[in-house]
């Protein structure tokens, strides 16, 4: 059998947008939130880790899914007794397809 690989564990960068359907010449006129995101090497289909800015922080939990691209879907809750105390924000994204004609260099992505 093989030795389990979880495809989310590791440092990414979360970025969350405001929704503007006119074109804007900068996306820091959009961006909303900016935050770094811990996912641990969890068991199978199991998410943990942490999302947070260096200000505020928050604790994941969720699961994931497996196919010919990988689905996950967490929740991120404030940490009792800190400033994000009673925060409850819910995600859902899908691993982007990596296409090795367009750059060995390019980072692997989560879309929603």
């Amino acid at each position: 059998m093989a030795e389990w690989a979880n495809p989310f564990f590791g440092v990414w960068r979360y970025r969350s947008f405001l929704s503007e359907p006119d074109a804007v010449s900068k996306l820091e006129e959009i961006l909303f939130r900016e935050a770094g995101l811990l996912l641990d090497d969890a068991a199978p289909g199991k998410l943990t880790g942490q999302i947070g800015d260096g200000t505020d922080s928050l604790d994941i939990r969720g699961y994931c899914v497996y196919g010919s691209l990988f689905d996950v879907r967490f929740q991120a809750t404030g940490i009792p007794g800190a400033e994000t105390d009673g925060w409850v924000y819910d995600y859902m994204g899908t691993s982007s397809a990596h296409y090795r004609t367009v750059s060995l260099s390019d980072p692997p992505s989560l879309v929603r």
